[in-house]
């Protein structure tokens, strides 16, 4: 046997362990610090070939979630597939302020009951905290899915959310972020390729949501990452970054580094004290 062959046999049986490593759990990340495992059963999702992305996914809708860890937690997905305690209207009601959540699992709000993610709390902060004359109701819709990258998140928007013609995007961005799920040897990828692939992605976010402001929140990504985010801001109008939220271990659920109510709350209370003072909603 050549040394050819040998070499196409071990790169075939690499790519099959792979495979069989990704398939087996809907998503695993990886971080500097810790190993994140969000696993979905396949009878909770919806599959779609549709458009590029072979392996997309969504919730189902209508359907209520229970975690099987120690206490139950609880998530409604509503009929738009969105972990959200309301139905949204495509038509945007008159005077309303509407903001779209994007991200993975820690803007889904993976392990706290759906009331409790950062989007919800930071729709009631400004229904209850903020005084605007241009605007009487503030709407914040969840996009945010477990095992998302960033060429997912993109792609949930263009199915999901640009119909609710958003005027403010929000896009939680991490570290794991930047590991292409739709390449079966993504993982192999060394920090380079993975933000020039995601960069792509970004471009092509912006083909569907162009000119509205478009805020990233940042958390625990590299300098690399950040600079790859610095370029996209930098050449969009209106486009702002807030990168200084850290969670404490009384923000964090044990052992497992996504932000608790608390955590949440702080995502929240943050954001609102930065969309305020940036006046990025036009209140008078």
């Amino acid at each position: 046997m050549t040394n050819k062959v040998i070499l196409i046999y071990a790169l075939v049986i690499i790519e099959v362990i792979a495979i069989f490593i990704l398939g087996s759990k809907i998503y695993t990340k990886q971080n500097n610090t810790a190993m994140i495992i969000n696993p979905i059963t396949k009878e909770n999702l919806l599959f779609s070939s549709e458009g590029n992305l072979k392996n997309f996914y969504e919730h189902k809708p209508k359907r209520i979630m229970k975690d099987e860890g120690g206490k139950e937690i609880v998530n409604t997905i509503n009929s738009d597939a969105l972990n959200e305690r309301f139905e949204y209207t495509t038509d945007k009601p008159k005077d309303t302020f509407r903001i779209i959540s994007l991200g993975d699992s820690f803007t889904y709000g993976f392990g706290v009951n759906t009331p409790d993610n950062y989007s919800e709390v930071l729709e009631d902060l400004l229904n209850n905290e903020l005084y605007c004359k241009n605007f009487k109701r503030f709407e914040v819709i969840n996009l945010g899915v477990q095992g998302y990258d960033i060429e997912y998140a993109a792609e949930r928007f263009r199915r999901r959310g640009q119909k609710y013609n958003p005027d403010l995007v929000i896009w939680l961005i991490k570290d794991d972020d930047f590991l292409p799920r739709e390449v079966p040897l993504g993982p192999m990828l060394d920090s380079l390729e993975r933000i020039q692939y995601q960069k792509k992605a970004l471009r092509l976010f912006n083909t569907t949501y162009s000119k509205n402001p478009l805020l990233f929140l940042l958390f625990q990504i590299t300098n690399k990452q950040r600079a790859a985010l610095e370029d996209f801001t930098q050449s969009r109008d209106r486009t702002y970054m807030y990168a200084k939220i850290s969670l404490s271990s009384e923000e964090t659920i044990p052992g497992d580094g996504h932000p608790n109510k608390k955590g949440h709350r702080a995502f929240a209370e943050g954001l609102f004290e930065y969309i305020t003072q940036n006046k990025i909603i036009p209140c008078d």
